[in-house]
């Protein structure tokens, strides 16, 4: 970590020397604090079948550091996704394809995006559709 940092941009343009962290004057975790850390692990696994559907399913646990923007609870705060998929490619040589997926997101203390607390966990769906040349 630089020890040369003294000053900070405020959203409004001023600056101010101000690294505050809980109550404590600390550069080092209030720069880590704007930082994804941690370490995380995805598993995943999928089948295509001869008729063209195919089928996945990935798990996803992250562990953010202490001072890290992953415990930011509007954005991330979520440790842990399920997903499951399928998808219908549409021409033999895999270039077109359609595909959903449904992810159930443990929330842990989650915001949306205004700030307010969202209940319990998180439902994600996704459609899509694919072309590839």
């Amino acid at each position: 970590m630089p020890t040369n940092i003294t000053q900070r941009v405020r959203t409004d343009g001023t600056t101010t020397p101000d690294f505050t962290v809980d109550g404590i004057q600390n550069v080092e975790n209030y720069v880590k604090g704007r930082m994804m850390l941690g370490e995380g692990y995805n598993f995943q696994a999928g089948y295509l079948f001869k008729n063209g559907f195919s089928v996945d399913a990935r798990y996803t646990h992250l562990k953010a550091d202490q001072y890290s923007f992953l415990n930011n609870a509007t954005f991330y705060n979520r440790p842990n996704y399920y997903t499951f998929g399928i998808s219908k490619y549409l021409a033999r040589n895999y270039g077109a394809k359609i595909q959903t997926s449904f992810t159930y997101v443990d929330g842990n203390d989650i915001n949306d995006n205004s700030g307010n607390p969202i209940p319990g966990n998180e439902w994600i769906a996704r459609v899509m559709l694919t072309f590839a040349l």
